[in-house]
């Protein structure tokens, strides 16, 4: 490999390993501290039922690659071997389906755990089998992402049924359970419908980005993400209108803003007439090629970029409930 290549490689991979810190990590590094609590004390001598933290917000929000990072952190979550050298987990993870029924998504968390699935195993013979595996192998914690699926999919009945199966899991009288469920905002729909769940349950969702708002610290980051992580130049100082043109093309929605920005500085590394300058051109053409979009309908080009709608480019492969604009607050139930 030459050495420029591997040079620019490294560079690539070192830009793709720095996280990003925002007041959401700590916001929502609480609540697992707080659910992390409430299953030890559902394992002590009153046993308490377990709880659900259910974490909702925009596709390209964040969520996903927050919760992995926090989770990855924890020593409560990672595997160890009990004292007969038999390696357990107090957390599996597993993402739900699509569509997904119930049966379906028992399944997938039969997979996690480990039991063969060698034949086919009726609705509640699948549940019956979770519950008696998540006690054999001491599982604390159920992480369920791309949770959605099977809320969208599923008529009233069938997800009430999802309701109270979640329920019946959290509430084992010998072996309670916790679980984080991840999602689109159409997740809420699971907690709200359903009042004793809802009383289990705290929702953290994600707030997106709005210009009047974040603009200062999104400039900071970029900057940062610049100058610290690729270790590059920005070729002139970024006014306000760029910052509300990288916002609406990103939908408000920071995972995405990471992406082009990341997307940007790629860019720049290419481009050796840059001189290891990153410019605006380099926005546009990362915009482009994540979104696919025409000249004419780049957010970064168009002189009325206002008028433009960046969602039907950035999550066009996505189901149209999954488009949300709107943005968001954190609220607790």
């Amino acid at each position: 490999m030459p050495d420029k290549t591997r040079d620019r490689a490294e560079r690539l991979a070192k830009l793709h390993s720095k996280h990003v810190s925002t007041p959401t990590d700590a916001a929502l590094a609480t609540e697992i501290e707080m659910l992390i609590q409430n299953a030890a004390s559902s394992h002590d001598s009153v046993r308490r039922d377990g709880s659900a933290l259910v974490v909702i917000g925009d596709s390209g929000a964040g969520k996903t690659t927050l919760l992995k990072r926090i989770i990855a952190k924890r020593a409560e979550f990672q595997p160890y071997q009990d004292r007969y050298g038999i390696s357990t987990s107090p957390l599996i993870s597993v993402v739900a389906p699509s569509p997904c029924t119930l049966k379906q998504l028992g399944r997938e968390v039969l997979r996690a755990l480990g039991y063969p699935l060698s034949r086919e195993i009726k609705e509640h013979m699948v549940w019956e089998l979770v519950r008696q595996q998540i006690r054999i192998r001491k599982v604390m914690f159920i992480h369920i992402d791309e949770m959605q699926h099977a809320v969208n999919t599923l008529n009233d009945t069938e997800r009430q049924k999802l309701s109270d199966t979640i329920k019946n899991v959290m509430q084992q009288p010998d072996w309670p359970v916790c679980f984080i469920l991840s999602g689109i905002p159409t997740l809420a729909r699971l907690v709200s419908s359903d009042v004793q769940l809802m009383r289990r349950s705290r929702i953290f969702e994600f707030s997106n980005l709005e210009f009047a708002k974040d603009a200062v610290s999104v400039r900071k980051m970029i900057e940062h993400m610049v100058t610290k992580h690729a270790e590059m130049q920005l070729a002139s100082a970024l006014p306000d209108e760029f910052i509300h043109r990288l916002l609406h093309a990103a939908y408000g929605r920071f995972g995405v803003v990471i992406q082009l920005v990341r997307g940007a500085i790629e860019q720049a590394m290419f481009d050796e007439a840059a001189g290891g300058q990153v410019k605006a051109r380099h926005f546009a053409a990362a915009y482009s090629r994540f979104s696919g979009c025409t000249e004419d309908e780049n957010v970064f080009l168009r002189a009325d970029w206002q008028m433009l709608q960046p969602s039907a480019a950035l999550v066009r492969d996505r189901p149209a409930e999954e488009v949300s604009p709107a943005p968001k607050r954190r609220r607790k139930v």
